[in-house]
């Protein structure tokens, strides 16, 4: 359900048809994809839907960039995971 509701917002986006147009809208439409980008799907529509808009609206998708690496980028914590303190004898 939740895919085919992004699948279906992606090609409002990029088809032109004017059902979803002007920065705020897309900003809108961004924000509740934003929440499911865990799902790989929906993150490979995202990262689609960014980079057909760069040209017309480089401040939104660079701001959407960055908001995704915060919200779901983890690396740091990732490498701090990983590090294994030495064990004390």
């Amino acid at each position: 359900m939740m895919t085919e509701r992004i699948a279906i917002l992606h090609g409002e986006v990029n088809d032109g048809s004017g059902k979803i147009s002007g920065e705020n809208d897309i900003g809108f439409q961004l924000d509740y994809m934003l929440d499911f980008c865990w799902d790989d799907t929906v993150l490979l529509l995202y990262k689609r839907i960014l980079r057909n808009l760069y040209n017309k609206y480089p401040g939104l998708v660079a701001s959407y960039a960055y908001a995704y690496r915060d919200m779901w980028d983890n690396d740091d914590a990732d490498v701090e995971d990983d590090e294994e303190e030495p064990l004390s004898e």
